[in-house]
């Protein structure tokens, strides 16, 4: 792909995120010294930090799978599926599911069983 097509292309994208962002939806208190959030304000910055952490730990990211994201209202609530199912997979131990908080960007984290 040629660097116009790769501008374009990125142009493109953070034009998308931009609009499905709406941050005034999102309030967050602004702690002195910090930058104000939202820190994590789509739903494609919680997938980010999902496969980032997942990946970074070791856990399968199945690619027959789905990166669900659900918006819990102050926070993102991220797990995969099967690409024929609507929930949580449950493997043995489970798999990673995490909560990301969208104002400061904190993440919980736990196993599905």
């Amino acid at each position: 792909m040629s660097k116009i097509g790769i501008l374009i292309a990125a142009s493109i994208f953070v034009c998308l995120t931009m609009v499905s962002a709406d941050p005034s939806e999102i309030s967050c208190k602004k702690v002195p010294g910090m930058i104000a959030g939202p820190i994590v304000p789509t739903l494609e910055v919680a997938k980010a930090i999902y496969l980032t952490v997942a990946q970074g730990r070791g856990d399968k990211v199945d690619s027959g799978n789905v990166i669900m994201v659900k918006d819990d209202g102050d926070e993102w609530s991220v797990f995969q599926v099967p690409a024929d199912s609507s929930g949580p997979i449950v493997r043995g131990g489970g798999t990673l599911e995490m909560t990301v908080d969208k104002c400061d960007g904190s993440i919980l984290a736990h196993y599905s069983r």
